[in-house]
């Protein structure tokens, strides 16, 4: 991965070509694991997001005080970077119960998802949501494919802070592959204590922050296994505030879904 290289769309889903196999669900045997569901319908998903102050390391050994979204169902989890996946079927029925224990009010915004306006958490459409306050959402997954959720509430700051975190889609027209995995691509300017960077330069304010440090679900340069000859699918969001990422898998041939 570099900076400055063709963009890729916000969520994109890449096909490494190897042996044909039977579909499989979506897992996580790297980042973000999906919210637990206390639904017990197969058709409804009801999940308990916070947001709230965490500590994550953005450089080995160095945490750094952070925004992050936890599950508020998940025992003994805490906030993380980027935060829990959403993980859902076309036609699930979603409900959401959001708390925020950040110092500011905020929202979420589902970003991609078709839902009613005073759901969407865009400022123009739904207040803030107060520190302490909680918030219902209520929609109904419509599309196949992979987004994000964060806020639509000083988002510039926000994000960057910390609070996004992906959201899945299944159903459509699925690829047969042994795995599907979900990769989160960001930047973030840090200095060598590893805490985010105050600065803003007029570089930035022109074209987008620019970061010192790439990461991958919110590690630094981590490093997967997979077998020879396995077809996977690979979701890419770039969460990334001005960065460009150019993706590839030397020696492999990669579909465009």
């Amino acid at each position: 991965m570099r900076r400055f290289a063709p963009i890729l769309p916000t969520a994109l889903a890449l096909v490494a070509c190897g042996g044909d196999a039977d579909p499989v669900p979506l897992v996580a045997p790297l980042g973000p694991v999906p919210l637990v569901d206390i639904d017990p319908d197969p058709d409804a998903i009801e999940v308990d997001i916070i947001a709230g102050p965490a500590q994550w390391a953005f450089l080995p050994g160095k945490p750094a005080d952070v925004w992050a979204y936890r599950d508020g169902n998940a025992e003994g989890q805490g906030g993380r970077v980027p935060g829990p996946m959403l993980l859902g079927k076309i036609g699930d029925r979603v409900t959401v119960n959001f708390r925020n224990e950040l110092p500011e009010a905020t929202t979420i915004h589902w970003h991609g998802l078709r839902v009613h306006a005073g759901h969407d958490g865009s400022n123009v459409s739904q207040m803030g949501i107060e520190p302490g306050e909680t918030f219902k959402y209520e929609f109904t997954l419509t599309d196949a494919g992979t987004f994000w959720f964060h806020p639509h509430l000083s988002a510039d700051e926000q994000i960057e802070r910390g609070l996004y975190a992906p959201i899945v889609v299944l159903g459509g027209q699925d690829v047969p592959v042994d795995t599907d995995r979900m990769f989160v691509l960001d930047d973030v300017k840090v200095e060598s204590s590893g805490k985010p960077s105050e600065t803003i330069t007029s570089l930035d304010l022109m074209v987008g922050r620019q970061g010192n440090v790439l990461l991958v679900n919110g590690e630094k340069l981590p490093r997967i296994d997979a077998p020879a000859g396995a077809r996977e699918r690979w979701r890419l969001l770039n969460s990334a505030n001005g960065t460009f990422f150019n993706v590839s898998l030397p020696g492999h041939r990669l579909r465009v879904i």
